[in-house]
């Protein structure tokens, strides 16, 4: 069954994306609540030419590690576009560690957690 935002939000534990870039495995799957800042955005040219439906990332650089995580955009209401600098709370799964590869065909492997909600934080 799907769940609305309110009980999908619900679901979600705080955590804190260094957790997630040190052991992605274990919260593959998991529902997660994590606030980050927005230090790129990318698309997946694979998952482009493959017709996936979900092919932006969001690149946050974790502060005080200087390593990075991926927020996969699978937004499914709400605001859905986040810029450079954007410090944003994500709600979604962990999926692990992942490969995307942009449209000159660079490489980037990082945790990554795919996003149903997102609330911009007015805080930045």
């Amino acid at each position: 069954t799907r769940l609305s935002r309110e009980e999908y939000v619900a679901k979600c534990e705080s955590v804190e994306a260094e957790n997630v870039w040190r052991d992605p495995e274990a919260y593959k799957d998991k529902f997660v609540k994590i606030t980050v800042t927005v230090s790129g955005i990318t698309d997946d040219a694979d998952g482009f030419y493959s017709d996936d439906d979900y092919t932006k990332y969001y690149i946050c650089r974790i502060e005080g590690l200087g390593k990075d995580i991926l927020i996969r955009n699978c937004i499914q209401s709400g605001q859905s576009n986040f810029t450079t600098g954007d410090k944003v709370t994500f709600y979604g799964e962990g999926d692990g560690t992942v490969t995307i590869y942009d449209f000159d065909y660079n490489s980037l492997t990082a945790p990554c957690v795919n996003a149903a909600y997102a609330e911009l934080q007015k805080d930045k």
